[in-house]
């Protein structure tokens, strides 16, 4: 299969909503408060420079480098710097992120920049609580082994709870196939706005499995469905 899904990653920005039923089609200061981590470092023009990251629906934890999750700890979960956890995956803590977003921002290997806006609950949450009985919920981030790691870091599955994947190449083993299309990403939000108002969001939205191959090649514009 095909694995070089990278893109460099710029920067990570916790949305806050600073009025009850935000708008969620815009970044107006009057309804959110935005909380940005950059990775990677700036350059001499204070771009951020990035860190090369894979997008891995296999891996359980994100990992990105320690001083991000460190900024994650303390700024986005309102833990104290002191707690935080030194070994073992998963990161602890006590807040509701349903009327958060959290927008993240990437370069393409042409140097173009975009940004993915989506719900931050399922990013920054899951179905999974501390063993030891302690209140709260455990968000799937984790350090690479070695605190010299310079990645390539990795968006898993918690990426994938709330954005929507398209990861489309024409490949041989791990390779392209020459004389083809360039492999190539697509991300959409896994969500419904109308607006500006969240109508429903990635618990909400199914997958019509049922359906027949036509019908499931044409909502998912893939003619090789079709029978």
């Amino acid at each position: 299969m095909f694995c070089c899904w990278t893109m460099q990653l710029l920067s990570i920005t916790l949305l806050e909503p600073m009025v009850h039923c935000p708008y969620y089609d815009n970044t107006d200061p009057l309804q959110w408060f935005p909380k940005r981590i950059t990775l990677g470092g700036t350059s001499q023009s204070n771009t951020p420079l990035g860190i090369r990251t894979i997008f891995d629906s296999g891996s359980v934890c994100s990992i990105l480098p320690r001083a991000v999750l460190q900024k994650i700890w303390t700024e986005w979960f309102f833990n104290d710097a002191q707690s935080y956890p030194r070994d073992g995956p998963f990161l602890r803590h006590n807040r509701d992120f349903s009327r958060h977003d959290v927008l993240f921002e990437f370069r393409d290997s042409v140097g173009r920049v975009e940004t993915l806006r989506c719900s931050a609950q399922e990013f920054l949450s899951s179905p999974w609580v501390p063993l030891d009985g302690s209140p709260g919920t455990l968000a799937c981030f984790t350090a690479p082994n070695r605190e010299d790691d310079e990645g390539p870091y990795i968006l898993g599955t918690n990426f994938f709870w709330t954005s929507i994947v398209r990861l489309d190449a024409t490949h041989r083993g791990d390779r392209p196939v020459p004389g083809q299309a360039a492999p190539y990403m697509q991300f959409a939000p896994q969500r419904i706005l109308a607006d500006g108002i969240k109508l429903a969001g990635p618990w909400e939205l199914e997958i019509h499995a049922d359906l027949p191959p036509d019908m499931q090649a044409v909502l998912r514009n893939q003619p090789e469905l079709q029978a």
